[in-house]
């Protein structure tokens, strides 16, 4: 059984996301939920929101018997005060295993960075791996932005005051 929801509309708050949902049940194997959203200046509160549909508290998935492919294409975000200029994602999760398969943002205090990784959490143990790249035309100026943003980070600060003296 297909059911197809096409031209999505989700708003919460002042953040409008336009999309696709689709689930695919077979008595074969796990029903899949299939996500595809695309908005502009999103804000964290408004991301939370929308993964609160998704994961519950501490961390429980809402579709446990379901696999889950989310996609994202985020324009402007705003994440905890840092703004980017793009967000664009695509992460599964299937039983105690999330992947995701790419996460590439822009606009990062003038760096752009690509990543993939994996979290599997089984026994009560979370198992993580991460595999990112940043690419900076000016570091300092990345190192700037972090270290303002996160001033209770120790090697920040210290590797702003390093790009300070030598810039």
């Amino acid at each position: 059984e297909r059911q197809t929801v096409e031209d999505l509309e989700v708003v919460l708050g002042p953040a409008r996301m336009r999309g696709r949902l689709e689930r695919v049940s077979d008595p074969a194997r796990r029903a899949t939920l299939d996500v595809a959203l695309s908005g502009e200046n999103l804000d964290f509160d408004a991301l939370e929101a929308l993964s609160a549909i998704f994961v519950g508290k501490n961390g429980a998935t809402r579709f446990a018997d379901h696999d889950l492919d989310v996609k994202l294409d985020l324009l402007k975000p705003d994440i905890r005060g840092i703004p980017l200029g793009s967000l664009d994602a695509s992460i599964r999760s299937r039983d105690f295993n999330t992947e995701i398969d790419r996460l590439s943002v822009t606009g990062l205090y003038g760096a752009s960075l690509s990543a993939t990784g994996s979290l599997d959490q089984r026994n009560e143990r979370l198992l993580a791996g991460l595999d990112a790249t940043v690419v900076a035309g000016d570091g300092g100026e990345l190192i700037a932005g972090l270290a303002e943003r996160f001033p209770d980070i120790d090697a920040l600060a210290r590797l702003r005051g390093i790009v300070e003296k030598d810039p």
